[in-house]
């Protein structure tokens, strides 16, 4: 079996929601942490794996890895919630061999949790100018439906959120601005403000000033992380 990755490229734009999740333009590719063996569709850890140098004669025709995007739910329209209990089960079953294989699964959780309500449309008359009346319409009810799904699974995302807590430990002032962030999404507004506090702000001060604010006002859900 054989896996290969793409070592760089060029990013024109990115977006950077208050979770930490960074969308790129042109998408960057699929994380590769997780592989998946294309026979037994068995999940492993990348690091995990043996490296070896790449000879073609010889290896040219081993299948190449698959990851979690390669999996057989993953054209359906619940992908996401799918890929959840994929990774709770992974979990559940053990794969998280050490601290930091848990706390890369349960981020991958956070944010694909966080994905329901992470794209908020934009005022209904402006997406009828945009996209004309039906299409603003269905905009609307689609975003009050993912809110409504959000909050279905809420003790699953704060489950979730706390066991992450109770293992993440922050060395950095990136990382205790993480730490603060999921502290005010699950409500815990004097321990993120605290955590704030304690922040050199000058590292990250557009992300530590708009998650201060929405700490201030009792705000829970993610958003993006304005670049002015």
């Amino acid at each position: 079996m054989q896996t290969y990755e793409l070592m760089s490229y060029h990013v024109h734009s990115s977006i950077i929601y208050s979770d930490g999740k960074v969308e790129s333009n042109p998408s960057t590719p699929n994380n590769k942490s997780i592989l998946v063996c294309p026979v037994c569709n068995k999940a492993f850890w990348n690091e995990d794996a043996v490296h070896e140098e790449f000879d073609y004669e010889k290896d040219e025709k081993l299948p190449n890895a698959m990851d979690v995007y390669d999996l057989p739910f993953a054209f359906e329209d619940d992908f996401s919630a799918k890929l959840v209990d994929y990774y709770f089960d992974l979990l559940n079953n053990g794969f998280a061999s050490s601290n930091n294989n848990e706390i890369f699964l349960r981020i991958e959780i956070w944010h694909l949790l966080n994905n329901k309500i992470r794209y908020k449309p934009k005022t209904i008359f402006s997406n009828i100018k945009k996209y004309g009346f039906k299409q603003a319409v269905k905009t609307i009810e689609n975003s009050r439906k993912a809110k409504l799904d959000f909050n279905s699974k809420i003790k699953q995302f704060d489950g979730n959120l706390k066991q992450l807590i109770s293992i993440f430990i922050p060395e950095f002032d990136e990382e205790k601005l993480m730490l603060a962030e999921m502290h005010r999404e699950l409500g815990q507004f004097k321990m993120a403000y605290t955590l704030l506090k304690e922040i050199d702000k000058s590292k990250n001060p557009l992300a530590h000033r708009q998650i201060l604010n929405a700490v201030k006002k009792e705000k829970k859900e993610v958003f993006i992380i304005k670049q002015k």
